[in-house]
């Protein structure tokens, strides 16, 4: 019987589908809870919806996120949440489910405390703690990754910031903006050193240090001396190498012979009369 064998970067994509089917599971979800509205005519924002600092509007801070007002407005939350959900799986895989719970939570209760009296409906909250959590785990880990993130986040949805203050008259919440927006913040550093990449460690240098200042496992001198060779760590002698106790060998004087040539003299040359 065969075995398939997976390889990491057949496991890096599988997990990546599975954070974007995650991803579509909750956008359904806010899909179907609307389509449902839109069917019966009903509208759950009087019974789902956070109404601040009353005993009745403490049910919206779970069911709230799951409440828009109509189509434009859940299509607006859609997508960032589709996109930030992926992100936040990719990237912080071990505290983004556990980061997700309290961005729910913690944006609805502060919403409770701060909000308007008036109903507050809408997945912003959640949306606006993403963002934040995403833009400052980059700040507080000060890894590459994190820190593309953080870039991204700020090229993608850079005017996020004007949601979270109260300047325009509108029927948006901003009190929920800014409740998930400081969930986020205070999050992000409780996180940040979990799921963080190891830091590289450089080796210690000791050109400069003396050799018996060094600790014990590194004092290759003092090892040398406390510890003997074995005996299979003694090299052989070299057979063709010269014996310690033999005598310098003195080369034979070099005979040189030199010829001088004298030329003769004309006199010599010349005949007799």
């Amino acid at each position: 019987m065969e075995r398939a064998f997976i390889t990491s970067s057949q496991k890096e994509a599988r997990q990546l589908w599975y954070n974007a089917a995650w991803s579509s599971l909750l956008v359904l979800v806010l899909w179907l809870v609307h389509g449902a509205q839109e069917l019966m005519s009903y509208s759950f924002t009087q019974h789902a919806g956070i109404f601040p600092r009353t005993v009745s509007g403490l049910l919206g801070i779970i069911t709230s996120p799951f409440i828009h007002s109509d189509w434009e407005h859940l299509a607006a939350n859609s997508l960032s949440i589709w996109v930030l959900t992926w992100l936040m799986l990719t990237a912080y895989r071990k505290v983004a489910p556990e980061a997700m719970l309290w961005f729910w939570i913690l944006s609805g209760v502060w919403t409770w405390c701060l909000g308007r009296p008036s109903y507050h409906i809408g997945a912003s909250g959640v949306v606006y703690a993403q963002l934040s959590f995403i833009l400052f785990s980059g700040i507080w880990r000060k890894d590459s990754s994190s820190m593309a993130l953080t870039l991204l986040v700020v090229v993608m949805y850079g005017g996020f910031i004007w949601g979270i203050l109260p300047l325009m008259k509108s029927q948006m919440s901003w009190e929920a903006h800014l409740s998930g927006f400081l969930a986020g913040l205070i999050l992000s550093w409780h996180f940040r050193e979990k799921n963080a990449p190891a830091k590289y460690v450089w080796p210690e240098e000791h050109y400069d240090t003396e050799y018996w200042l060094l600790p014990q496992e590194q004092n290759f001198m003092q090892n040398f001396e406390n510890e003997p060779l074995a005996p299979s760590e003694i090299a052989s002698p070299d057979p063709l190498a010269a014996p310690l106790n033999a005598q310098p060998v003195i080369p034979p004087p070099v005979i040189v012979i030199r010829y001088i040539y004298v030329p003769s003299s004309p006199q010599r040359n010349g005949s007799e009369q």
